[in-house]
C-alpha cells in the first residue's frame, strides 16, 4: 500500500474541473458507457395501459438514441413526452436527469429533481442513487454525494461506478488515503474498467465536450496514473480547451 500511495498523483486528480463532475457518470448502472437506459416492455407503472406502455417505450428509447449521439436537448424532449404519458416511470425520470446533467451545470438542480422523483417511486434504484451522487458531487457537495454512493453500494457492493464515484468524492474532501483504497478496490473488481473510462473520454472529445472528457480521463488516471491512453487523451482535451475561440 505504501508503494501505491507514493505513486498516486493527487495533483493530477485535483486538476479536474470540479464543477463539471457528471459522471456518468460513469452510470446508470452501466455496463460500458454511462448511457441512458432502454425500457423493456412491462417496465412501466401499473396504471399505464398497454398502448401507453408501448408509446412510452418508443419515446424513451428514441430519447436514449439521441442521448448516445450527444443530442442531449433533443433527448430531453422525448423523455418529457414519455413522462407526460407515464409520470411515474422510474427509468425515464432517471434518463431525463442524466441528460440534464450532460447539457450544462446549470441543470444540476433540475436533474436532482428527476432523480428524487425516481427514488420516491423506487428508493433502491441504483442508477438514480448513483446519478444523484454525481449531481451532488458536481455541485461540490461531496459529503452528501457519498451518502448516495453508499446507498448504491449497500444494494450492490461491487458496483464499480459507485466505488469510483465515492473515491473521487473522498479525494476532493482531502481524504486521499481512503480515496486510494476505493480506486484500488474498483480496479481489483474490474481491471478492464479503465478502458471504458478512456473510451468515454475519447467519445466526448469527438463531441467537442472537452471539459467532461477531462473528468473521465482523470478518473482513469486515479486508478492508474501511468495509463498512456488516459494521459494522451487528457493532454488532447486540455489542448483543445486552451485553443483560441
Amino acid at each position: 500500500m505504501h508503494t501505491i500511495l507514493k505513486n498516486r498523483n493527487y495533483n493530477l486528480l485535483r486538476s479536474t474541473l470540479l464543477s463539471l463532475f457528471v459522471l456518468w457518470v460513469v452510470v446508470s448502472v452501466l455496463s460500458s458507457y454511462p448511457s441512458v437506459t432502454i425500457i423493456a416492455l412491462g417496465a412501466s407503472s401499473s396504471s399505464t395501459t398497454d398502448a401507453g406502455l408501448n408509446q412510452v417505450t418508443i419515446l424513451n428509447n428514441k430519447g436514449m438514441s439521441l442521448y448516445n449521439s450527444g443530442r442531449f436537448n433533443e433527448s430531453i424532449a422525448y423523455f418529457d413526452k414519455a413522462l407526460a404519458i407515464d409520470p411515474n416511470n422510474v427509468v425515464t425520470s432517471d434518463n431525463k436527469g442524466l441528460a440534464l446533467l450532460s447539457v450544462s451545470i446549470n441543470n444540476y438542480t433540475q436533474a436532482i429533481t428527476c432523480f428524487d422523483k425516481a427514488l420516491s417511486i423506487d428508493p433502491r434504484n441504483i442508477a438514480a442513487l448513483f446519478h444523484k451522487g454525481n449531481a451532488l458531487a458536481g455541485l461540490g457537495n461531496y459529503t452528501v454525494a457519498i451518502t448516495y454512493y453508499d446507498k448504491a453500494l449497500t444494494i450492490d457492493p461491487k458496483n464499480v461506478l459507485a466505488i469510483i464515484g465515492k473515491g473521487y468524492a473522498l479525494d476532493n474532501l482531502g481524504n486521499h488515503t481512503k480515496a486510494v483504497m476505493y480506486y484500488d478496490k474498483a480496479s481489483a473488481i474490474d481491471p478492464r474498467y479503465i478502458a471504458d473510462l478512456t473510451d468515454k473520454g475519447n467519445f466526448l472529445i469527438g463531441l467537442g465536450n472537452y471539459h467532461l472528457a477531462t473528468m473521465y480521463f482523470d478518473k482513469a488516471l486515479a486508478i492508474n496514473p501511468k495509463n498512456i491512453a488516459a494521459l494522451t487523451g487528457k493532454e488532447q482535451a486540455l489542448a483543445a480547451l486552451n485553443q483560441p475561440k
